[in-house]
């Protein structure tokens, strides 16, 4: 079918935790492809802000947002 786009997602088992994979194909040429990768990047964000969790620090009575450590594949 033409105009039809197609994402596949895998995800890995990696040393610090899970890798993630994401082929989008049949990006109509209108579309700049740097576009797509940004678009990708700002959801991933927007899920790790999501899913990160929020902890109460005892002592000051702060919330503060665990980071992650790991830069694996980067």
């Amino acid at each position: 079918m033409p105009d039809e786009m197609q994402v596949t997602v895998e995800f890995r088992p990696v040393l610090c935790g899970t890798g993630l994979s994401i082929v989008q194909t049949g990006i109509p040429e209108a579309i700049p492809l740097e576009f797509c990768y940004r678009g990708w990047q700002e959801s991933l964000i927007l899920l790790a802000q999501l899913v990160e969790p929020e902890i109460l620090d005892e002592h000051s009575n702060l919330f503060f947002k665990k980071e992650s450590m790991c830069n694996c594949g980067q």
